[in-house]
């Protein structure tokens, strides 16, 4: 069993969120090894993000809170995957921490404009949901950044 299928089976035993804590940790730790963004650990993050028996678990969140660092190794491609995992499957996050850290790691890893255009479509999708608001702080993320870059020029 190599490493990213023994996390997956961690999580999916996993009881709480510091399980998700850990295996997201040894995951971040792996991709250190790697000048470029490994498929299949991008796989396994785009799992974690559409599975429900995943997503549904408190900690999901943790993988993006982490993956902060590693955009600067991601592609693209790689990027857009994940934007749109977080779109095919928003409707269904439940847990809040999920929501938000999927709108904070669009408004922070993403060029301004591509970012908006996410952004809004996860607002639209929060009107159907009971949960909203973290698409709109995700927008006030780009705007600030924006106010702060224009403030430096």
């Amino acid at each position: 069993m190599n490493k990213l299928d023994s996390y997956k089976k961690m999580l999916l035993e996993a009881k709480t969120e510091s399980v998700f804590e850990k295996v997201s940790n040894l995951y971040s730790d792996d991709i250190l090894e790697y000048s470029g963004f490994p498929n299949e650990h991008l796989d396994f993050l785009l799992d974690v993000l559409s599975e429900s028996q995943f997503y549904t678990k408190k900690g999901a969140f943790h993988f993006l809170a982490i993956l902060g660092v590693d955009t600067d190794i991601m592609s693209q491609a790689q990027l857009k995957k994940i934007s749109d995992e977080i779109k095919n499957n928003y409707i269904n996050y439940s847990d809040e921490m999920l929501c938000l850290t999927s709108c904070d790691f669009i408004a922070r890893y993403y060029p301004a404009e591509e970012a908006k255009l996410i952004l809004l479509e996860l607002q639209n999708i929060e009107k159907n949901k009971s949960m909203s608001g973290y698409a709109d702080d995700g927008l006030r993320i780009i705007d600030n950044e924006e106010k702060r870059s224009n403030l430096t020029k």
